[in-house]
């Protein structure tokens, strides 16, 4: 989920990224010369076990480079009765009816993964020699439910992750359901 970076549905315009960035890392009890430490984003992965019987898991960072949501993500609004996520349902709901995301220039360009992290995926997917891989990603990736924060909202973005995994073991596990 997006609560470990700040305020609700934030991408790359949370500000002071690095910092948070770093005190992510330094929770996580990282080295300080990880490669994590130098580049955009907390994205990873890690191998367990030998061959034949290996597993690997794929942590992408779906905030660091995310762009604003094209569907009004206002659930962190101060609304009376904690009503702003029945209003961030109701945004996009309609806006997801009216298909807004595939009219819209922005919308149809906004971005999920920067170059490097989409770069750092294709080598992890392809230089494996795991049995398993799982990709973990913190926001949905398969619904089509207009109302929860997802790929679905970045279409291009969804299309270009599912042309890359097709034809891959790959098993997907995503969150931020809440």
């Amino acid at each position: 989920d997006d609560h470990d970076y700040g305020a609700n549905d934030y991408g790359k315009q949370m500000p002071d990224r690095k910092e948070r960035q770093n005190l992510f890392l330094d929770f996580f009890g990282v080295d300080q010369n990880d490669e994590r430490r130098e580049r955009d984003g907390v994205y990873s992965s890690v191998t367990f076990g030998k061959a034949p019987q290996q597993v690997k898991v794929i942590f992408l960072d779906t905030r660091s480079a995310r762009s604003k949501h094209c569907i009004p993500s206002v659930g962190a609004l101060p609304l009376p009765f904690g009503m702003g996520s029945a209003f961030a349902c109701l945004t996009r709901w309609i806006s997801a009816g009216l298909k807004l995301q595939e009219f819209i220039p922005y919308c149809m360009n906004a971005k999920v993964l920067d170059e490097a992290q989409w770069a750092w995926l294709e080598e992890q997917l392809l230089g494996t020699e795991a049995q398993v891989n799982i990709l973990v990603s913190s926001i949905q990736v398969l619904t089509t439910n207009p109302m929860t924060e997802s790929w679905g909202q970045f279409p291009a973005e969804r299309k270009r992750l599912l042309t890359m995994l097709n034809h891959k073991r790959v098993a997907v596990i995503s969150g931020d359901v809440h």
